[in-house]
């Protein structure tokens, strides 16, 4: 059915350019006006071959004829007698066969389409008429559902052309018509649960099962048994009757010879000069062989001496039309499918071409018609390979299901470049692109911080900000199918607002805004002096005190601030800044007499030779409790600092490394908590961190290589120092200290 559709529509689209070539007494062969006239022939005959019996007849028929037809007025307008009478009649002819034949194939395709509508609507009343009759209370609406099948029926009886089917089904249309009226008539006076209402439900049920079996083979026998869809399956139907033409396959054989004639026939349209002509001598000497042999086995005389040759030439002939088919196919693949994606890559330019581009409109028109045009003849290049291929079932309908997207796409990818010249600024995709983009960054920024209030807040405002971008563009693309709608483009407004109110409060949620410093002055207009109100009387002065004598002038304040605050360097002026807003020092616990007593005296010079014990405030400001649990990484960082400075670095790589792993991740805390920076130093002390991490590890796992070299060597020692020797012996052992393997 949708391929009858299908065909059908492509006929009426080609109808004005073939009349028009028709119409035209100088139109030569292979212009596009002759390609139509071929390609609604070739549409013709594979509605034809869809049909059976007189439509079929009359299909193929009329369209041979209107193809011998065409021949005839393209080889009299190349030997340029295109404006002589006998040519002009000649075309005027076909003409009126082109519209005799659209009829037929509309004809046709209703036809088809009526029996399977009434096909499907008998199947789908069944159901419920048989629900009806179970039910012994059930109501009208059962018997009005069994008359609309019986209806249904008989438009298929209708269509019949066998009269022995249409007399059958409209015998059962009856029966069950007379069984139904009298069961409405018993459940009419209440008796639709007697026997005799029991047994009419049952014999209705029979009856309407076997309507719907007649029903079904008329509609099958008025369609022709379907032939097989590759090239090869055409070939092994057409031996096989070729082989045995007194056999009664329903006309499967000829319907695959007619199948190879007719896509030889289409591959001869694409073809010019010498080359269409020999595929179509090949096409015609097939059919004229397949209608002798058909005649000759129509006589009975399907083993007669003629029968046989007639059957063993139009085997040749059969291969030989598949090797020519095969050949030119080859050929127009290799040449359609050798350049797939320049057409639609160019519209792609044409449609994003500047608006200040000279001839932009013209470009992009040719280019769309380029693209059309190219995405049709790839399409029509690929069911001839499927149609001609060797591929099996499977590839082929799926090349087919493939062209028939492929033609779906086509007017909307040109309507797409358009619009896009149209608008060549995408707002609503720019809209949307730079929001997700916000959002990712939001979304980072929560999962690097470590502060529970801002996370909360920017997860908050990113949530908000994510429900407000698929809307807009769904409100985007409704805008786009009907611009001129005033609702739908309040709607889009609407949309693109809630957007920037959600990124404002992304915004927010980073940088809050911060109160107005100092305080906005009062409002002056409510002021007022009143002359009846006086100041207050100034309290006196404490008994014994003088009052404070007066400022100096101001060039000997100035002179004396000089004094008091001398010039300083930045980095000395934050050093003293930083050392009055730490807290006290911790005070170490004093050292017992023992401890006192192991004390040495350290040189200046070794005093500072450890560089990583140099005072580090931000290790030594101890959180309290409830900053502890904010700062977990300021808290173990001090736990490490407190613990490292027990010991010396000097010399001692892993007491060193621990100090630097202590200050790095002080420096982590700092970083985290926004102090100062920015993310490259984050980065940065990131990967510090990772670094030092790397060579503590390396120093333990050597120092645990030496530990475990020690521990054998003492095992070996040992046992070496067990072994006994008797005194008697005359044997003395001396022992003499080895240097170490680490020295």
């Amino acid at each position: 059915m949708e391929c009858m559709k299908r065909s059908l529509a492509v006929i009426e689209a080609k109808m004005a350019l073939a009349k028009g070539w028709l119409k035209d007494p100088h139109g030569q062969p292979g212009e596009p006006g002759e390609v139509a006239v071929r390609v609604i022939l070739d549409e013709a005959g594979k509605v034809g071959e869809l049909c059976a019996g007189r439509e079929r007849r009359d299909a193929l028929g009329t369209t041979k004829t209107l193809g011998q037809m065409t021949e005839q007025v393209a080889e009299l307008r190349v030997r340029g007698h295109g404006p002589s009478p006998p040519c002009v009649q000649r075309a005027g002819q076909c003409s009126q066969g082109l519209d005799l034949l659209l009829g037929k194939v509309d004809s046709a395709t209703r036809r088809l389409e009526a029996l399977t509508k009434a096909k499907l609507a008998i199947a789908r009343r069944l159901d419920a008429a048989q629900a009806w009759l179970a039910d012994p209370n059930g109501g009208p609406e059962g018997a009005e559902n069994i008359r609309a099948l019986l209806a249904e029926a008989q438009k298929i009886a209708d269509l019949c052309e066998d009269p022995l089917e249409r007399d059958d089904i409209l015998r059962s249309i009856n029966e069950i018509a007379g069984l139904t009226a009298r069961l409405v008539e018993l459940r009419k006076r209440g008796k639709g649960d007697s026997p005799e209402a029991r047994v009419l439900s049952k014999q209705i049920g029979a009856a309407l099962l076997t309507l719907q079996a007649k029903t079904n083979r008329a509609v099958a026998n008025m369609r022709p048994a379907k032939p097989a869809i590759t090239l090869q399956g055409k070939m092994e139907q057409a031996l096989r009757w070729v082989n045995n033409p007194g056999q009664n396959d329903r006309g499967v054989g000829q319907a695959a010879i007619r199948g190879l004639v007719s896509e030889g026939r289409r591959l001869a349209g694409g073809l010019g000069g010498p080359y269409r002509q020999d595929m179509i001598v090949r096409c015609d000497r097939n059919e004229a062989l397949m209608t002798s042999l058909a005649d000759i086995a129509g006589r009975g005389e399907a083993e007669a001496p003629q029968a046989k040759a007639t059957a063993s030439q139009l085997q040749e002939s059969l291969k030989d039309l598949k090797g020519r088919m095969q050949e030119v196919m080859t050929q127009e693949v290799s040449d359609v499918f050798s350049d797939t994606t320049t057409p639609i890559k160019l519209l792609a330019v044409s449609a994003t071409a500047p608006p200040e581009a000279p001839h932009r409109e013209e470009v992009f028109d040719e280019r769309a018609g380029n693209f059309e045009a190219h995405a049709g003849r790839l399409g029509a290049t690929a069911e001839k390979a499927a149609a001609v291929g060797s591929a099996n079932k499977n590839t082929v309908e799926g090349i087919q299901a493939t062209v028939k997207h492929t033609r779906e796409l086509t007017p909307q990818v040109t309507s797409a470049a358009r619009i896009l010249l149209k608008n060549p600024v995408a707002g609503a995709t720019s809209i949307a692109r730079r929001a997700n983009r916000v959002l990712l960054v939001a979304k980072r920024e929560v999962e690097n911080s470590e502060d529970p209030r801002f996370r909360k807040a920017v997860k908050r405002a990113s949530d908000i900000l994510s429900h407000t971008i698929s809307p807009m563009v769904i409100d985007a693309k409704a805008v786009a199918g009907n611009i001129q709608d005033p609702a739908l483009q309040k709607a889009f407004l609407d949309s693109c607002l809630r957007i920037l109110a959600a990124v404002g409060k992304v915004r927010e949620a980073f940088s809050p805004p911060e109160p107005d410093f100092p305080p906005p002055p009062p409002d002056l207009d409510k002021l007022h002096v009143s002359d009846q109100e006086q100041a207050p009387p100034k309290p006196p002065l404490p008994e014994g005190e003088v009052p404070p004598p007066r400022p100096p002038p101001p060039e000997e304040k100035e002179r004396d601030r000089d004094e008091d605050f001398p010039e300083q360097k930045a980095g000395e002026l934050l050093m003293v800044v930083s050392l009055f807003s730490l807290p006290p020092l911790i005070p170490p616990p004093p050292l017992t007499p023992k401890e006192e007593e192991g004390v040495e005296e350290v040189d200046d010079e070794d005093e500072f030779t450890d560089g990583e014990d140099d005072y580090e405030p931000e290790l030594l400001m101890m959180p309290s409790n409830g900053n502890a649990v904010n700062q977990p990484i300021l808290a173990a960082a001090q736990s490490l600092h407190q613990e490292a400075r027990k010991w010396s670095s000097k010399g001692n790589d892993i007491i060193a490394a621990a100090k630097r792993m202590a200050l790095l991740m002080a420096e982590m805390s700092r970083l985290v908590r926004g102090g100062s920076g920015n993310k490259r130093a984050m980065i940065q002390c990131a990967k510090d961190i990772a670094k030092a991490s790397d060579e503590a590890t390396e120093m333990l796992v050597h120092n645990a290589q030496n530990l475990m070299q020690s521990v054998k060597e003492t095992v070996r020692e040992a046992e070496a120092a067990s072994i006994k020797i008797r005194t008697d012996a005359g044997f003395t052992l001396r022992w003499v200290r080895k240097t170490p393997w680490y020295q």
